[in-house]
């Protein structure tokens, strides 16, 4: 008789044990009011903006934005940054639409000192 294979058994397996790494971060409702989410996130997409237009790499820009949203408690919040735009998305959770902003970096001169 031919073994059977169990799904969960076989990915177990495979992936020698249950995840380590936190996923689907959500928010929790009415940790933050909508004004102060806006003005959090806008700092963050500025911070992030003049690294990047100073020539920081994108990791860098990429941890500073999240460090900055979880300094106020923005936890789950979605970095994306490509060459020349950085958009920040959250998820405000059951009955709020999620807040999605983006900024386009005009301008990448490389200015290290001022990086630094």
């Amino acid at each position: 008789m031919p073994q059977r294979w169990d799904l969960r058994s076989v990915v177990r397996r495979v992936a020698g044990g249950p995840p380590t790494v936190q996923t689907g971060l959500r928010s929790r409702p009415g940790e933050l009011d909508a004004t102060t989410i806006h003005g959090v996130m806008e700092l963050a997409l500025r911070v992030g903006e003049a690294m990047l237009s100073l020539g920081a790499a994108a990791v860098d820009v990429t941890l500073a934005i999240r460090r900055v949203l979880k300094a106020f408690g923005l936890r789950g919040a979605q970095v994306d940054l490509t060459f020349t735009s950085i958009t920040v998305s959250y998820d405000r959770g059951v009955g709020a639409y999620p807040l999605t902003m983006m900024r386009v970096v005009a301008e990448r001169l490389p200015d290290y000192g001022r990086l630094q």
